[in-house]
């Protein structure tokens, strides 16, 4: 079986059944671990995962917060458990609203992928929007 796509899922998808996903030739698997919250579908899908499908977690940033703020969050959330992939920060917010410049977007997200870097020990990805 071919195993090429991964997975990316959040409240948005409702329950998600992983041992159908995987037999079905899923390669891997990101959900939503936060963004000012964290998401109430990723524990169960963060547990019920584990052991099938090689897993990451992504954090939606939100540009009303702090970044700091938002990256211990997104490692609180996740529990210690830094999954198999790479944390990923989901960067489809417009800044444009928030008046923030290039050089303050690219700040933000500097400080939070090296927060996320010191608590996992991992070098997350970044996943974007047009914007």
């Amino acid at each position: 079986m071919n195993r090429a796509s991964i997975i990316d899922t959040s409240h948005w998808s409702g329950p998600v059944d992983w041992n159908k996903a995987f037999s079905s030739g899923a390669a891997g698997m990101y959900t939503k671990a936060s963004q000012l919250a964290n998401d109430d579908t990723f524990a169960p899908n963060w547990k019920n995962a584990k052991g099938l499908l090689p897993r990451g977690a992504f954090h939606y940033l939100d540009w009303e917060k702090s970044e700091l703020v938002q990256a211990k969050l997104f490692t609180d959330t996740m529990g210690g458990d830094w999954g198999e992939l790479p944390p990923s920060l989901d960067l489809e917010m417009d800044p444009t609203p928030f008046k923030l410049t290039p050089a303050l977007v690219q700040g933000k997200v500097w400080n939070w992928l090296q927060a996320v870097e010191k608590t996992t020990g991992k070098v997350p990805m970044i996943y974007c929007g047009a914007s």
